[in-house]
């Protein structure tokens, strides 16, 4: 219960204050040359999408994020619990930590110390991944390929509601229609509802 309300009070923070990375954003993990907890560098406009460089400090902070593009390379190692909404992230790497996912999409190729929870999108645990913890999901978008190692539960539960709710939560989440005060007020308004809503499936006991 104790995780549900941190996780429901950083969410909280994230769709009434500034987003940490906006959606669309792409962020590349890695550990070398940290000087900060946390450093942004945005590449030339050129670019189609916007990419930030995030340094992490490896003290075993947590990260939420909303509408991402996360990247975990392939020798890269990150001491984070990382829980995101309507996001999409790739380990290649090694993650110390937890992952909370609601309708995203999560790959796994390489080494997770930590349980995976996943609400709606897909998860895909590649034949190289390896996992130190318990795997939960409810959907219908699991593929666990032979050869990869679980060293914990893995449940799968399949859920109509979820379902129905997901392609609505990706198109809400998709951007802002508006940028008068009023609509955007009344738009975050939805997109926290459907958080509490994900968020009560954890209370129900599901993860």
């Amino acid at each position: 219960m104790k995780r549900v309300i941190l996780f429901l009070s950083a969410i909280i923070i994230i769709l009434f204050f500034r987003e940490p990375v906006l959606a669309g954003d792409t962020l590349f993990f890695t550990i070398e040359e940290t000087k900060s907890p946390v450093k942004e560098k945005s590449l030339p406009e050129k670019e189609e999408t916007k990419t930030i460089d995030i340094h992490f400090v490896t003290s075993g902070k947590k990260y939420i994020g909303l509408g991402n593009k996360i990247i975990v390379g392939d020798h890269d190692i990150l001491y984070e619990d990382l829980s995101l909404v309507n996001s999409w992230l790739i380990i290649r790497g090694t993650l110390n930590g937890s992952i909370n996912i609601i309708f995203g999409e999560l790959v796994i190729e390489g080494v997770v110390n930590g349980d995976i929870n996943v609400i709606g999108g897909r998860l895909l645990v590649k034949d190289t991944a390896i996992v130190n913890g318990n795997i939960s999901f409810v959907g219908k978008g699991f593929e666990l390929e032979e050869g990869a190692i679980i060293h914990g539960k893995v449940t799968s539960k399949r859920s109509t509601a979820i379902q129905i709710l997901e392609p609505l939560v990706n198109l809400l989440f998709s951007g802002i229609p508006g940028r008068k005060v009023i609509i955007t007020f009344l738009w975050y308004l939805l997109r926290l509802c459907l958080v509490l809503l994900a968020l009560h499936l954890f209370r129900k006991g599901i993860f």
